[in-house]
């Protein structure tokens, strides 16, 4: 065998080798990304169960209506920021600023969307319904369209998901 055949045949078999390093190197990354996208939605469906977030949601299904009856308390919302305002006071924000984070992580990827809307759908969907008058009076008051808009995207998406389960499930019934 001559030295130019071996040469050929050792650049053959290094090649390869560099193929399959590449493809593995592919398939750990990819491995990686799905377990730190599993661990970021846990932690979001974990924080989901904490009790104070139960109570900021059971203040925003129960008594928010009533609350931005009283202009007092509309005031305090179009007249601060909203990181500036008593969470203990308004509960709401809380549960705004976690939608937030949500669709936030949604919308960049970091989160697996259909396990959100699985485990928390009916939770989105009825919560943001119940927060428009909050968002309303912030956005005109901060002349910001934007804001809380990553907690709108998350509603829409998620009501997608939602009439998209419906129509299957009617179909399959």
């Amino acid at each position: 065998m001559s030295w130019e055949a071996v040469s050929a045949i050792s650049a053959v078999v290094q090649a390869a080798v560099i193929l399959l390093t590449v493809v593995f190197a592919v398939i750990q990354l990819r491995d990686g990304r799905g377990e730190a996208r599993f661990q970021a939605t846990r932690s979001l469906i974990n924080q989901a169960l904490d009790p104070s977030f139960y109570r900021a949601l059971q203040f925003v299904f129960n008594e928010l209506a009533s609350r931005l009856r009283d202009p007092e308390y509309a005031s305090e919302l179009s007249s601060s920021l909203g990181w500036a305002i008593d969470g203990e006071k308004h509960p709401e924000l809380l549960v705004l600023a976690r939608l937030e984070e949500i669709g936030l992580y949604l919308e960049n990827r970091f989160i697996d969307g259909n396990a959100v809307f699985n485990f928390l759908g009916e939770l989105i969907v009825g919560s943001w319904e119940k927060l428009i008058p909050v968002v309303e009076i912030m956005r005109a008051s901060h002349t910001n369209p934007n804001l809380w808009s990553n907690a709108e995207s998350l509603y829409r998406a998620t009501r997608v998901c939602l009439e998209r389960e419906r129509i299957v499930s009617q179909r399959v019934v």
